[in-house]
């Protein structure tokens, strides 16, 4: 019996101890709490006013997400009916390119017609007599002529 008395007595001794300590931390705890509130009190904040405040900058945020949605939707829009800038320059480069390929083509035809005129100028020059050295002959035919049909007359 003895033994057991001093069994229930260290249980009960260890039990006493352990409950002393969790009650000495929940104490600390509570005390803690008390602190905090006390801090937001202090502040003029009332829980009724935190919880709010805490309303309002949750439609805020709500607000926010649906902007960001709406500017992300338009921003997909105008991608899509956009073209790159890219391919913007891409197609320039090909307008210039084959707009230059044109005229060059053009500008070799100028020359090469030009040339062809400018060889059958010369050649008709060559072979065409100017309008003094025409006159000329007609007038020493004519000359010739005159003469001839003087002296047989």
């Amino acid at each position: 019996v003895e033994s057991r008395l001093k069994y229930l007595e260290q249980a009960l001794g260890d039990s006493d101890a352990k409950h002393r300590e969790e009650l000495s931390h929940a104490h600390g705890k509570l005390e803690a709490l008390h602190g905090r509130l006390g801090h937001l009190e202090v502040k003029g904040a009332t829980l009724d006013e935190l919880k709010h405040h805490c309303e309002k900058q949750g439609i805020a945020l709500d607000d926010l997400k649906s902007s960001h949605a709406n500017l992300s939707s338009d921003k997909s829009a105008l991608d899509l009916h956009h073209a790159t800038l890219k391919e913007r320059v891409d197609y320039l480069e090909t307008m210039m390119g084959d707009s230059a390929d044109h005229h060059k083509k053009v500008i070799e035809e100028h020359k090469a017609n030009h040339a062809k005129l400018s060889n059958e100028l010369c050649a008709r020059e060559a072979s065409h007599a100017t309008l003094s050295d025409r006159m000329g002959y007609i007038e020493q035919r004519m000359g010739d002529s005159f003469e001839k049909h003087a002296q047989e007359l």
